[in-house]
């Protein structure tokens, strides 16, 4: 079935990785790419944002602008084979908690 998605790229937000690739899953036959984007609550109490920010190894969070050059990389036609990957987007502090 032709649903007319050749080209286009679907963006999965609020981190449910699952639901993100089971679409990249069914939207990838149809010529159509997917990118899993998870955002944090930029409305967490300072104090946690700070502790947060201590246990990244690049000691900051990512800026909206840093985000937003992701998201525009992966829409792009550079990322023309990329589908249903979660890219983590962390300052490194997935690595560097295990």
């Amino acid at each position: 079935m032709d649903l007319g998605l050749k080209g286009k790229v679907a963006l999965v937000a609020g981190g449910n990785m699952g639901l993100g690739r089971a679409v990249a899953l069914g939207l990838s036959k149809e010529g159509a790419r997917v990118a899993i984007c998870a955002l944090d609550d930029a409305s967490l109490p300072e104090a946690i944002i700070k502790k947060w920010e201590a246990s990244i190894p690049m000691g900051r969070l990512g800026t909206p602008e840093e985000f937003a050059a992701l998201v525009t990389f992966l829409a792009s036609e550079q990322a023309g084979y990329i589908t249903g990957a979660a890219i983590q987007f962390d300052g490194g502090w997935y690595k560097g908690v295990m």
